[in-house]
């Protein structure tokens, strides 16, 4: 396996298991700095050394400088060599020292050959093309001019929306879905829900089944409200739904969407909107101070029926890919 092209002066490694607590260092001393990034949740160095696919002396190399410090890595997290979708997570960490000295850029150039290589390495007939994906903060126009200079597009957008209720003297106006009604949660309809979500989710990028088990587990969580959650009906049949919970917030209460979902049929009427201003209704009708959401959208003008409703954006993470072959 090649090394980056660049060394800038150290020298670079792959990974083994002694070096697990640097790379964790290296991310704390990043998470000082910046927000806590989200890709890096997708890595665990301690279970991702083991997991089908890691394959970390191949896929991850570490940069040391003279004095043996860590100052850089990337690793590669690649799904299990059989399996059919060929989605690689590009994660790049490098100390905030090191940050303008051009590491990333000699990181990103050998991890997308590298996952050119891994594909080709691994495909097998009937398997997908390869997509290379980096995920990052929209407004970081660093990041984005080098991975767009890479050939990367973005392709999906991650929104965190707040709203706060301030003085506000009227509740929203819920609008009405012919032949749709919405009724509380019910628990006996938990599992009708849990198709409708997997329906609703089907198909989206990183979007996987949830199982009953991991259903009833998320429903069983401590911040869980059922009182403040909703069912659309129409006639008997399941058709969105919206999981809400209660999060503190800065010493106020506010109310959390965790998840929001109507069949593609019904979405296109706007019952998505009615289960959220009947979601705010209830937050409101509650004590609530204020409200917040995360959005998943395939485009950047995703989020006007969520600004219709009063949501403002605090944060935005897109996902940039890179699709190519395997050599």
């Amino acid at each position: 396996m090649p090394e980056p092209a660049t060394t800038h002066g150290c020298a670079w490694n792959p990974v083994t298991r002694a070096d697990l607590p640097d790379l964790a260092d290296l991310i704390t001393a990043v998470e000082h700095v910046e927000d806590i990034f989200p890709a890096y949740s997708l890595l665990e160095p301690d279970s991702a050394f083991d997991t089908p696919g890691a394959d970390p002396r191949h896929n991850a190399v570490l940069l040391r400088d003279p004095k043996g410090n860590a100052v850089a890595f990337g690793w590669n997290v690649c799904p299990a060599p059989d399996d059919p979708q060929r989605r690689v997570f590009l994660i790049t960490c490098a100390h905030p020292g090191w940050r303008n000295r051009g590491v990333r850029k000699t990181l990103l150039d050998w991890q997308v050959q590298r996952a050119r290589e891994w594909y080709a390495e691994t495909y097998r007939e009937g398997m997908s093309p390869l997509e290379a994906v980096v995920i990052t903060d929209g407004r970081k126009r660093g990041d984005v001019a080098r991975l767009e200079g890479a050939g990367f597009v973005p392709q999906r957008w991650l929104h965190d929306l707040h709203q706060s209720f301030g003085e506000r003297a009227t509740g929203w106006v819920v609008p009405e879905v012919a032949g749709v009604r919405i009724v509380g949660f019910d628990p006996s309809l938990g599992e009708s829900v849990r198709q409708v979500h997997n329906e609703c989710f089907r198909g989206r990028p990183g979007a996987r089944e949830v199982t009953g088990q991991e259903w009833r587990a998320s429903l069983a969580a401590p911040g869980f409200r059922p009182d403040l959650s909703w069912i659309a009906l129409a006639g008997e049949e399941v058709v969105g739904y919206v999981i809400n919970a209660v999060v503190p917030a800065e010493g106020s209460v506010h109310g959390w969407t965790e998840l929001l979902g109507a069949l593609p049929r019904w979405r296109t009427k706007g019952l998505l909107s009615t289960l959220l201003a009947t979601t705010l209704n209830s937050f409101r009708e509650s004590g609530f101070q204020g409200a917040g959401i995360g959005v998943d959208t395939d485009s950047p003008t995703g989020l006007r029926p969520y600004e219709a409703l009063g949501y403002t954006v605090v944060d935005t993470v897109v996902w940039y890919l890179y699709r190519g072959g395997g050599s």
